[in-house]
């Protein structure tokens, strides 16, 4: 979806993400090099610096309960938690794990030590996740993923308080807004992104 949107795409694939789909199919998906290794190319750029570089977001799907705690922790232990380390752009993660995991106490305050520091989530859902368990865990809908990915990458100023319409240098038209639905917008976003 967000190449067929004209975004640039990069992949970065953890060692166990390799075991499920080749590098090589998100290199043809995107027409970009996948990164696997922080030396693969065997050259001296390391990769989680260059891969910062032009990064405007960083979504992380499916992000599984290793990869939160180790953001969470500042473990830096592969190329996908060096590169989280080192960007300034925006993050999202979309949570996909077993329900019992997800719903386990450490993954829970991982979450919300992730969301303190501006971290976005899009999920999980409920349903049937990939164990044949039942419950929150299963991925979001990737539409929904995009949709979230663009919007946490857009920046919003919201004013508040009453609007007035000069009819000349003395009168206005006013109403009597208060300002507190502005106040509340920003809550009713980080409610929609930062699930």
């Amino acid at each position: 979806m967000f190449v067929k949107n004209g975004f640039d795409v990069t992949t970065v694939l953890t060692a166990n993400a390799c075991r499920l789909v080749t590098p090589l199919t998100f290199a043809t998906l995107t027409g970009n090099e996948s990164y696997t290794d922080m030396w693969q190319n065997n050259n001296y750029e390391m990769g989680h610096i260059s891969l910062k570089e032009n990064a405007s977001l960083l979504v992380v799907a499916p992000a599984t309960g290793n990869i939160i705690a180790k953001c969470a922790h500042g473990i830096a232990d592969d190329l996908l938690s060096t590169t989280f380390l080192s960007v300034s752009c925006n993050v999202l993660f979309a949570p996909a794990m077993n329900p019992a995991m997800w719903a386990n106490a450490a993954t829970r305050d991982n979450v919300e030590i992730l969301k303190r520091r501006g971290i976005f989530f899009c999920g999980p859902e409920s349903g049937i996740v990939a164990c044949g368990d039942e419950g929150d865990g299963k991925m979001s809908d990737v539409g929904k993923i995009y949709e979230s990915a663009v919007l946490s990458s857009v920046r919003f100023i919201i004013t508040g308080g009453p609007t007035r319409e000069w009819i000349d240098p003395v009168r206005f038209i006013s109403n009597a807004s208060s300002g507190k639905m502005e106040l509340l917008l920003p809550r009713l976003r980080q409610g929609c992104h930062r699930m």
